[in-house]
């Protein structure tokens, strides 16, 4: 008898680790850059790199990620907003394979790819597969606001 409860609980802890393993959030929305985490989490050399630089340049970078925000609509079009002097938005489409995690975003003919790691359902991380903008980030933490 104990061994029979013993396989129903190893049979049932392993089928709640499969139903949350397979848990696909919606990518689609109005994502915001939390910058804070983001620059918090650059490496080593990324962080040597950033700090060597003039301060209205760190001041610069770190606002463009500040006021960054992504939208991600539907029929797999992509809005990017940021704040320079006045609002960007550079228009693309995406693509965003749940299965194996894996973000694409085409601007232009210039392709970004992500590894998106979902940190709960309205938080994800985004971890550069190529190379970040100025060389300085490893990934991107973002908040969606809806």
């Amino acid at each position: 008898m104990k061994t029979i409860k013993i396989i129903l609980l190893v049979t049932l802890c392993f089928q709640l680790q499969q139903a949350s393993a397979q848990t696909s959030y919606d990518i689609t929305g109005n994502w915001v850059v939390d910058a804070d985490k983001t620059f918090d989490s650059m490496g080593v050399q990324q962080k040597t790199k950033y700090n060597n630089m003039p301060q209205e340049k760190q001041q610069h970078i770190y606002e463009l990620f500040e006021n960054r925000t992504f939208r991600f609509y539907g029929d797999s079009l992509v809005q990017v907003r940021f704040q320079t002097d006045s609002v960007q938005k550079i228009n693309g489409t995406y693509y965003y394979n749940s299965a194996n995690r894996k973000l694409s975003i085409n601007v232009k003919g210039t392709i970004t790819q992500y590894n998106v790691e979902w940190l709960a359902q309205n938080k994800l991380k985004l971890v550069f597969l190529t190379a970040s903008p100025q060389g300085l980030l490893n990934s991107l933490y973002l908040v969606l606001n809806n």
